[in-house]
């Protein structure tokens, strides 16, 4: 086991704060919702937990976390993904057409009280959209892996190139990446930034 001795000196100096679980699966088998519910259910419900595993797992941790009456916001997740692209090769990135040169919606878009009235082009995420007209947006790592660029839609529709925050009813509900999102379809879009 990787950092034996580490992980067990913070066990020890951090006792009743920290406790550590090795679950290797030829001993114990694949890690299912309901197997880790069981595991989990010492756990407060009140306390951030911190999820990072192959995909599977952190999907399996978030379905027992929330069976337990974990709040989403006290569940972090560590994503990791690859690059989408080779980062040394110039052709590799495409030139983005010029502002106005192709089809726009328009969309109101609210921010920390203030509205903002822009033509969003069909082929730029929202949240670039904004950048590009100078106006402050939150956001951290344009990627849609950490929900900081966190919106919701309350008129007409968009559809979002990447997703790794959101869950179906979040999307249900409205919210949208602003990093990810694209209008999708015709007529004024309106979109507030939470806060």
């Amino acid at each position: 086991m990787i950092f034996t001795d580490q992980l067990a000196q913070l066990i020890s100096k951090y006792r009743g704060r920290l406790s550590i679980c090795h679950w290797l699966e030829s001993e114990r088998g694949v890690p299912t919702a309901s197997l880790l519910a069981t595991e989990f259910a010492a756990i407060a419900t009140d306390r951030d937990v911190f999820v990072c595993g192959p995909g599977p797992f952190k999907d399996a941790s978030v379905v027992a976390l929330g069976a337990l009456g974990f709040n989403k916001s006290l569940i972090n997740l560590e994503i990791f993904s690859s690059l989408r692209g080779n980062p040394f090769n110039a052709e590799a990135v495409p030139d983005r057409p010029a502002p106005g040169s192709i089809a726009a919606v328009p969309a109101e878009v609210e921010i920390a009280g203030e509205t903002h009235n822009v033509h969003w082009t069909v082929d730029t995420p929202l949240l670039q959209c904004l950048i590009d007209r100078g106006i402050d947006a939150p956001f951290s790592c344009q990627e849609g892996e950490c929900g900081t660029c966190l919106a919701t839609i309350s008129r007409g529709k968009v559809r979002m190139l990447t997703n790794f925050v959101l869950d179906e009813q979040d999307i249900a509900s409205g919210s949208i990446l602003a990093c990810q999102a694209l209008p999708d379809g015709e007529g004024l879009i309106r979109v507030s930034f939470d806060e």
